[in-house]
């Protein structure tokens, strides 16, 4: 039987992924302090006020110009699909694979009602 405090932890840890990616600004910022400015592909100029995940799914076809990468901007910039893969993987980790699609619909609920609440 899986134990129900690491079950916790797992969506726990996807959540907080998921809260830091798509509703804070956090990303940008420590690449910026940690010297990573490569990484925002131009975000620290924009003006748009759009967040990170935003802004690369919008210029995802002038910044990238290979399918692949375009491919996987599409997928972290989609709460849904992020929470697939990233269930995914916790599950795979620290649980079974047998348990993806709970870990995955747990994910999902608690980052859109913690979303809904900041």
């Amino acid at each position: 039987m899986v134990d129900l405090i690491v079950f916790l932890k797992v969506i726990a840890l996807l959540v907080t992924i998921m809260i830091v990616w798509f509703n804070s600004g956090a990303f940008p910022a420590y690449c910026k302090v940690l010297g990573f400015k490569k990484l925002l592909a131009g975000y620290d100029t924009n003006t748009d006020g759009l967040t990170f995940p935003q802004y690369l799914y919008v210029k995802r076809n002038l910044l990238f110009n290979c399918n692949a990468c375009m491919f996987l901007i599409e997928l972290i910039t989609c709460p849904l699909c992020l929470a697939l893969w990233l269930s995914i993987l916790g599950a795979c980790l620290f649980l079974t694979a047998l348990y993806t699609p709970v870990v995955f619909l747990t994910t999902l609920a608690v980052y859109l009602l913690f979303s809904r609440l900041l």
